[in-house]
Formats: C-alpha cells, structure tokens, sequence
C-alpha cells in the first residue's frame, strides 16, 4: 500500500478538516475517505492526482512519504473558490489553468484509436494534468499488459502512463513507446527497419510483433508512470525504458 491514506489523514488534521469536508472537496463518500485512511482501499488514479493538484504537492511525496506538519502547512494557497461548509480562513483552492488530458484503458482503447482515424473531439473521459509532469502531455494509457513488467520492475499491468505525441523522425530504436495501430495499442520497446516496426517486449512470455510503418497512426513518449502495483510515482528512468 502507498502513504496517501496517512497522508490524507494527516491533512485533515492539520487543515482542522472533517472527513465529510474533505470528501466534499473531491466528490467522494465519507465512507471512501474512511476506507482511505483505514489503508483498506485507496483513491482511484484520477482522485490522486486531483488531491495532489489541489494541495499543490508532487504525486511522488503523496504517494510515498509520510507527510510532516511542516510539509502541509508549507502547501500553496491562494485566493480561490470557497467550498461549501469550511471555514474560509482553513482551506481555499488555488484558481489555477487545469489542463485536462485524454485517459484511455481497455475498455475505450478502440474509441481512441477512432477519434484519431477520424479526427474527431475525444468525447471519453479525461484526467487533470497531474503537477510537474511536462505540458506537452497529452494522454494517459492504462497499461493492459505485462509485456513490460517482470516482478513490478518496469511498467506493469494496471500502471498509468503519461506520454506526449512524438513524430516518427524522432524515435530511437530501443527505447519503449506507446504505438498505435489500426488494431491495437501496444507498449513496446521499437525498432524502425526499413517499412516494418519491431515492437518488443521486456517479459520473454510475450513474441516480437511486427508491424507495417504505414499502419502505425501515432508515436507516443512516455513522460511519466504511477505504479500500482507499487503504488508510487515514477519518471521514465534510462535504465528502465531504453
């Protein structure tokens, strides 16, 4: 389990919030900020990075690090949009450009391979752009797969990738990335031959796939991971997506 559990408790504690307050900011239950804090579940993905934008702190020290008192009274807080039933001199949410991002997981997978066939207006569901991830952001891929995870190293099933368009000029062979076919989406590590893209796996359960160049519609870099499976925030690492 991460620390947001602890963590959301300690802010209510230090920000003199209830937990129907707390719930309120982030249209929750009381009973699921209750089951937070109890560790017996914890927010889901999109949640996390609203509590974490909202609190002006990184998804890394949410996720991983007990929070001091210090660390939360230091949170940036500004003038804002009140919320209803706490008192205005204990908590104001920051006005702010959110900048929302496509979310795509197996279940609408195939209406983003649509929407860019046809160049249509994404009508699914989108996420805030979480803090300190890189603006060109542009979509976040629920991994489907462990083709890229052995023993939680790497991106494993369930993880959320944040990953920005990239043109075909400017891809290394070797480096993983998130293709997009006619088909599928896969994410693989890449190699250009000729007329033909390798998409290759880390986990040796999964086959080499190959495809033609001309039925990829898109490159994505990879700008970002949150781990599920092991619960925290990670950047795209050398060792990791070479």
């Amino acid at each position: 389990m991460s620390l947001i559990g602890k963590n959301i408790k300690k802010i209510r504690s230090v920000k003199k919030l209830n937990q129907s307050n707390f719930a309120e900011l982030f249209n929750i239950s009381r009973a699921s900020v209750g089951s937070y804090e109890e560790e017996r579940a914890e927010p889901k993905i999109d949640k996390i990075i609203e509590i974490a934008s909202y609190f002006s702190i990184d998804l890394s020290l949410l996720l991983k690090k007990e929070l001091s008192v210090n660390e939360i009274s230091g949170f940036k807080l500004t003038d804002s949009k009140m919320v209803t039933g706490i008192d205005n001199n204990l908590i104001k949410k920051e006005v702010v450009e959110s900048k929302q991002i496509i979310y795509i997981n197996n279940n609408t997978s195939h209406n983003f391979i649509k929407h860019l066939v046809e160049s249509n207006k994404w009508k699914g569901k989108t996420i805030e752009l979480p803090p300190n991830i890189e603006s060109e952001t542009s979509i976040a891929f629920e991994h489907n797969d462990n083709a890229m995870g052995i023993n939680n190293e790497g991106i494993a099933m369930t993880d959320t990738v944040f990953a920005e368009l990239i043109n075909i000029d400017n891809i290394f062979n070797n480096y993983t990335y998130i293709v997009v076919t006619k088909e599928s989406i896969y994410l693989r590590k890449v190699i250009i031959k000729d007329n033909k893209v390798i998409l290759n796996a880390v986990n040796l359960n999964f086959q080499p796939i190959i495809i033609n160049k001309k039925d990829v519609i898109a490159f994505y870099k990879i700008n970002a991971v949150i781990k599920k499976t092991i619960n925290h925030f990670i950047r795209p690492l050398k060792k990791t997506y070479e």
